[in-house]
């Protein structure tokens, strides 16, 4: 059973944070399930799919938010900076 969704930019922001990022608004509008007015998941789209699918899907942030420091396994293997940050 899916836990979590994610497109290939967040779950690049997942691997490289070792977190669970959210989605970036253009991300999401491109899912075709964000409502562009309130900049939120629509309720009424996302139960028309499926009645769990808000449960498994991150929240939604403006592109160019930090959504974490670098994974110290990327520190470690890459010499990244410790407090390298990434953002979606």
């Amino acid at each position: 059973e899916t836990d979590r969704i994610h497109l290939i930019s967040s779950f690049l922001a997942f691997v490289l944070t070792g977190e669970d990022p959210p989605i970036d608004f253009g991300d999401g509008s491109g899912m075709n399930l964000l409502d562009m007015s309130t900049r939120q998941w629509s309720e009424q789209l996302l139960n028309a799919v499926s009645e769990t699918l808000s449960k498994k899907l991150p929240k939604v942030t403006p592109t160019g938010t930090q959504v974490g420091k670098i994974n110290p396994f990327f520190v470690k293997k890459f010499s990244i900076n410790p407090e390298a940050k990434v953002y979606s």
